[in-house]
């Protein structure tokens, strides 16, 4: 007999099914609908059939969708300045994994720019006989087959031949097609070679195609299976050469791969089970901050693979950054408000759609003199810098504005831009010794102490401290303040977790990281006292 906590758990676990069930019924009922309404064809309709209003043709609809699928309203988040530093910092130290998803598929073919998954839904509709006027603009693979309703009952009575005719089609017109384009967008993101492990969310062959062109080898291939899906291996991680996870399954004729939202909610259902769930993988993946590009995931499953990639739920914080680029989630007012109220390590980017965010990201890659040897400094940053700011990430608002008054000072400052993405877990002993290389260089070190210190759990600063505490027997019997600590709230002092080698000091007092006149000349005055101390016989340095 069930007992009453099992009737309870029964009955939310019913309305739980009944939720999800009544959302992917609503997901198909207005994939119908935009079926029906559009006024788009796969081949441009003649003049009668559209609509003679020059100002609709100029100007479309807020839910309009453009030659893609996407929508044309970016309006629903604000234009707010996207943190590019952190995530090339993240990147260097290869702590970013990319998600890749199918609107990142874009490529130019028959002379205008189109999605490949567009493309190929084209040829698989010619491929069952559709007249143009039969589908709508642009259309996926899900809405081919279920545009006629005998092709819907045979996925149901023979799903093998529907998913085999697929494959073909694929081979045929992609695959085994000498002549077609890797999508610029992927060979971008291949010739970042701080990218390492990619989790792809297509049945292509593509990413790997362009991975290879920009690195010389073929990369590790894992792909997913309905009831086996399967793990990492440290052998497939160390063996130098890149990973790519496809989670849905490659284009096979025996049909084991994501074809429609029922497949990939197939698919997903197998990841929290015990006896299927790969343990390593999202170990790997949890322990690494997610790059989601173009993903154009339904809802639901949206905030389904936010939180299964994430090792507690989404409102708790952690170590690591979930990076949304996908105009699916920006475009949609509802989602993204749930995920910005919820998501408190989440940054949506709202300012274009995922292949112009690529081309950026390729540019200040290309431009931040990073190395290829997963070190965390630029080339060009050979020269020692005046001042190192040691914090931590909750507080980097006010670091910044510390930076920004020292700078004014013609001071260059170094802090390290990664602070919050791997910075605790995953930063290793290589990236310990550059950041304590740069300790050891820097001029005059400033601890910046908050609240935050009050507590004693391990963090990151601390090695810093340590580190510079270290340094600070080579200036023993000398007058040097080579560490000058900096309060920027008002935290008691005898609250704080801090280092003797602290309160024997005059902590400073600079709320919100305002630094004043008085405390920048401090720091000023030490620093050209290095700088005459670096300088040789002549004068120069």
């Amino acid at each position: 007999m069930l007992g009453a906590a099992d009737v309870g758990s029964q009955r939310s676990s019913s309305i739980e099914f009944m939720a999800l069930s009544a959302m992917v019924v609503m997901s198909s009922e207005q994939a119908v609908s935009k079926l029906k309404e559009s006024s788009e064809m796969l081949l441009v309709e003649p003049p009668s059939k559209r609509d003679s209003d020059p100002e609709k043709l100029k100007k479309p609809s807020e839910n309009q969708r453009d030659w893609n699928g996407s929508p044309t309203n970016f309006s629903s988040l604000p234009q707010t300045d996207f943190d590019w530093d952190q995530l090339i910092a993240a990147i260097q130290l290869g702590s970013v994994i990319p998600v890749v998803g199918k609107d990142l598929l874009q490529i130019e073919m028959l002379g205008r720019a189109m999605k490949v998954d567009s493309y190929l839904a084209g040829e698989l509709a010619r491929a069952f006989g559709f007249t143009p006027e039969e589908l709508p603009f642009s259309p996926d693979l899900a809405e081919v087959i279920c545009s006629k309703p005998e092709l819907c009952a045979k996925l149901v009575k023979n799903a093998q031949a529907i998913y085999s005719k697929v494959a073909s089609v694929y081979e045929t017109k992609i695959k085994k097609n000498p002549n077609f384009p890797v999508p610029c967008a992927l060979q971008k993101l291949a010739e970042i070679p701080r990218f390492s492990f990619f989790l792809s969310l297509t049945c292509d062959d593509l990413l790997h195609q362009a991975l290879e062109s920009a690195r010389g080898q073929p990369p590790v291939r894992i792909d997913n299976e309905r009831k086996g899906t399967p793990d990492i291996t440290e052998e497939q991680l160390k063996s130098g050469r890149p990973v790519v996870y496809r989670l849905f399954g490659r284009f096979a004729h025996w049909g084991d791969y994501a074809l429609t939202e029922e497949d990939m909610l197939e698919f997903m259902h197998w990841l929290p089970e015990r006896a299927y769930r790969p343990e390593k993988l999202f170990n790997y993946i949890q322990g690494h901050n997610l790059l989601l590009l173009g993903t154009a995931l339904p809802d639901w499953m949206s905030c389904f693979f936010l939180r299964a990639t994430r090792s507690d739920r989404l409102r708790k914080g952690s170590n690591f950054t979930q990076y949304v680029v996908d105009r699916h989630v920006s475009s949609n007012a509802r989602l993204s408000a749930f995920l910005q109220n919820f998501g408190t390590d989440l940054t949506i980017y709202s300012q274009g759609d995922p292949c112009t965010f690529v081309d950026e990201l390729h540019r200040r890659w290309m431009e931040s003199g990073y190395t290829d040897g997963g070190g965390a400094e630029k080339k060009q940053s050979g020269v020692a810098p005046d001042v190192l700011l040691s914090y931590a990430n909750e507080d980097r608002a006010a670091v910044l504005n510390a930076k920004t008054r020292l700078e004014a000072r013609d001071l260059t400052v170094w802090l390290d831009q990664a602070k919050g993405t791997a910075h605790r877990l995953s930063a290793g002993a290589e990236y310990d010794q550059q950041i304590r290389d740069r300790i050891n260089q820097c001029g005059v070190f400033v601890p910046l102490i908050s609240s935050i210190m009050v507590s004693v759990e391990d963090r990151y600063f601390r090695k810093e401290w340590s580190w510079a505490t270290e340094r600070m027997l080579d200036f023993f019997g000398t007058s040097r303040a080579f560490i000058i600590p900096v309060l920027i709230d008002d935290t008691p002092r005898e609250t704080l977790q801090i280092p003797r080698e602290f309160r024997s000091r005059d902590i400073k007092h600079a709320p919100d990281g305002m630094l004043t006149d008085e405390i920048c000349d401090d720091i000023e005055n030490e620093v050209n006292v290095v700088r005459s101390l670096r300088k040789g016989p002549n004068g120069n340095r």
